[in-house]
């Protein structure tokens, strides 16, 4: 971890293979080969230490993001602590675009920035929003979400062929009118999850996601592509667990680990027996503008400015880098 001033010039991520090509994620879905038709056809690749602590650097450090406030953090080992195991595991389908499309790919906080507001211009809510959040669609067709006069949220509806409508306030991502039908269960249409609110077919590209849409007993649900679930196991080096009933691999060596048995920092990926550890779990703290500590049994040492912040500082229990 001493290499994280370095850019990240190389990014551990793959794209969606077969699904959709062209949107880099770090914790990545592919379709297996034939040699590996025994395994999990859904896989993921985890991003290795470094690129979860930039993330972790910008989640905590960057001021007025357009984020969900239950995707970002205060606190870098918070962060470390929550999306490291996160991203190393099955639990990576459901990790948030913001943080998959953007965050694992971000260097700065205006490279962050740009990319949640998916083209928005900063200064979209002048003059809304001064009184609470309320939703307005841009001329491009996108659903804006604006709060004290700044943008909080944006979601592409032409992303995945919806349209944006204002409905009571709220800017929505639909695909046409309908009439509901009680008791009606969402159902599939292509790779879609849609389903009938308050006249509206609102829906979720289970494509954009990494994942197909099926029809169940309870109504259509994302789900990855595959086998259902067979329990968790070690397969060599990859760890195969469940998502939404589906099993799923999850590549440790990718990320210089391997697979164990048990859960730890990053999930069931962990360091090798005859890797010993580097560190004993040492706090983390500020010394300069570094956040350093241990997680994972590695030292970790993250310089600020790796990502144009110029400080360390406490945020509540933890530390974070800052403006």
């Amino acid at each position: 971890m001493d290499r994280m001033n370095l850019r990240r010039t190389c990014l551990r991520a793959v794209s969606f293979g077969a699904i959709a090509a062209g949107v880099a994620i770090a914790a990545t879905v592919a379709p297996a080969s034939a040699a590996d038709a025994a395994e999990p056809e859904a896989r993921v690749v985890p991003p290795v230490l470094d690129d979860v602590a930039t993330l972790c650097a910008l989640l905590s450090g960057c001021n007025g993001l357009p984020i969900a406030a239950s995707v970002s953090s205060d606190d870098f080992g918070a962060c470390l602590k929550r999306y490291a195991p996160m991203l190393a595991s099955p639990a990576a389908f459901g990790v948030s675009l913001s943080v998959r499309e953007c965050g694992m790919r971000a260097a700065s906080c205006t490279s962050f920035r740009e990319c949640l507001l998916r083209g928005v211009k900063s200064e979209a809510c002048v003059g809304r929003g001064k009184s609470g959040p309320v939703g307005m669609c841009d001329a491009d067709g996108r659903a804006i979400v604006c709060s004290k006069e700044k943008v909080a949220a944006v979601r592409d509806c032409p992303r995945g062929g919806e349209h944006c409508r204002v409905r009571e306030g709220e800017a929505v991502c639909v695909l046409d009118r309908c009439e509901a039908v009680e008791g009606e269960k969402p159902k599939c249409l292509g790779s879609k999850k849609t389903v009938c609110d308050k006249g509206l077919i609102a829906s979720v590209d289970c494509s954009v996601l990494g994942m197909v849409c099926e029809d169940g007993p309870e109504g259509a649900a994302c789900v990855p592509k595959g086998a259902p679930c067979g329990g968790d196991r070690c397969a060599g080096s990859l760890a195969i667990g469940c998502f939404a009933g589906r099993e799923v691999a999850i590549a440790c060596e990718k990320a210089g680990l391997t697979c164990s048995e048990t859960s730890g920092p990053f999930g069931r990926c962990q360091r090798a027996a005859s890797e010993p550890p580097t560190c004993a779990g040492e706090a983390f703290r500020c010394e300069g503008a570094a956040i350093k500590g241990c997680f994972g049994g590695s030292n970790v040492n993250f310089q600020c400015g790796a990502v144009g912040l110029k400080k360390c500082e406490s945020a509540g229990k933890g530390v974070r880098c800052a403006p």
